[in-house]
């Protein structure tokens, strides 16, 4: 997690929240974020996205929740794919913090 002040990276425990996405086989996701021991938990749909330019992860949720992390929609997330194992948020465009998710074990 990064924010708009330089070297303000944070990472694993020491992050505001600990955030999950769960992306299953049948296009169906579940995001869930734990924030001081707070579980809050959020699913939807999901589509991969290819363009010439980048390929992204696209989030389409249920329903509003204030762990959706967007610049132009509130039922909607978009990441960019970096690899197979690892996307970034697009909120920081806005002024939300830079996330980086890492594909786990």
């Amino acid at each position: 997690m990064t924010g708009s002040i330089p070297n303000s990276e944070t990472i694993g425990s020491e992050m505001e929240w600990q955030e999950t996405y769960q992306l299953n086989t049948d296009g169906t996701f579940q995001k869930s974020r734990d924030r001081d021991g707070v579980i809050t938990e959020i699913s939807g749909t999901y589509n991969l996205i290819n363009n010439s330019n980048e390929n992204l992860l696209e989030l389409n949720f249920n329903s509003k929740s204030e762990i959706i992390g967007s610049c132009t929609s509130s039922t909607k997330e978009i990441m960019s794919l970096q690899s197979e194992t690892i996307f970034l948020s697009s909120w920081n465009a806005c002024d939300g913090p830079g996330l980086k998710y890492e594909k786990a074990d």
